[in-house]
């Protein structure tokens, strides 16, 4: 054996586990100590071996638990990422519904009040409506029945003269009250005072005074009409124009369905002035234009 020993030496080299194997022989003091050595050194060969793999598995066990590891904690890390975007996007969501819900509750809020004060303006101009109806039917048979002209309502800065000694169309300009907006025309004290504030409300929403082609008309002038528009011009003497209570319009209120004639059919009985039955489209004698003071 140490012949073997010493020739693979010399080729080979000298590993360790025969340098070792070789000193424990050595140590031996006779043969039989030699055997019993021998013997020893098969068995702890074998259990190195045994240790050896046992070490092997152990490291392999390890190594596979190691991927393993590597392995979750990348999918832990996807699986992480993922749930942030998924986090991400359902708060954008949640914020989006938010948002949503917010803008229509205040679209509901904001059309309950548009419909709260739709509806209380159609409850003002019904009301408008039953007045002026009222006081067109009032005035229309005062005019039937020669009622004298007298101021009815308030008057503003300017308060006019004493009109009811003056016959229909003799009224001097000096009893009356000049228009706002509407130079060179004039109407009775009250009749102005109610002109002059639906012409300001009408300003408001058309950005401009009404337009007024006629007010008051002296009893010439009443002649001078009826001989040239018989068929449109009152009996000289009977207009309310004569009384200083009526004006004709311009602007586009003087054709039915425009949207300023639509704005004074109704507003224009809040401040006391109305289209008279027999003016209005479906009257005797339509003239959208010819609007009266109702007193």
């Amino acid at each position: 054996d140490m012949g073997r020993w010493a020739t693979r030496a010399y080729r080979e080299g000298w590993p360790r586990a025969q340098l070792e194997q070789l000193m424990t022989l050595l140590e031996a003091d006779s043969t039989d100590e030699l055997g019993q050595r021998l013997v020893m050194l098969q068995r702890v060969g074998r259990m190195r071996g045994e240790v050896v793999e046992v070490v092997t598995e152990a490291e392999a066990i390890q190594e596979d638990a190691a991927r393993r590891a590597r392995t979750a904690s990348e999918a832990a890390r996807i699986a992480s990422q993922r749930a942030a975007a998924a986090k991400k996007e359902a708060d954008g969501l949640v914020a989006e519904q938010r948002a949503e819900i917010q803008r229509l509750q205040n679209l509901l809020a904001t059309s309950k009040d548009a419909a709260a004060r739709a509806e209380k303006q159609a409850d003002r101009l019904e009301a408008a409506r039953r007045i002026a109806k009222q006081r067109r039917l009032a005035a229309e048979a005062a005019s039937r029945s020669g009622r004298r002209n007298v101021v009815t309502g308030p008057v503003g800065t300017c308060s006019g003269g004493d009109v009811s000694r003056y016959p229909n169309g003799n009224i001097p300009l000096e009893a009356l009250c000049p228009l706002w907006g509407a130079p060179g025309h004039y109407l009775r004290a009250d009749a102005a005072l109610a002109f002059d504030s639906l012409s300001e409300a009408y300003a408001a929403q058309f950005g401009e005074p009404i337009c007024v082609t006629d007010s008051y008309r002296a009893l010439g002038v009443q002649v001078r009409l009826r001989a040239s528009k018989p068929t449109l011009a009152a009996v000289p003497g009977t207009s309310n124009h004569g009384w200083g209570t009526a004006v004709d319009l311009c602007g586009g209120i003087q054709d039915f369905g425009t949207p300023t004639y639509a704005w004074m059919q109704a507003n224009a009985p809040l401040y006391g002035f109305f289209n008279p039955s027999w003016a209005q489209q479906s009257g005797s004698r339509p003239e959208a234009w010819h609007w009266e003071y109702g007193g």
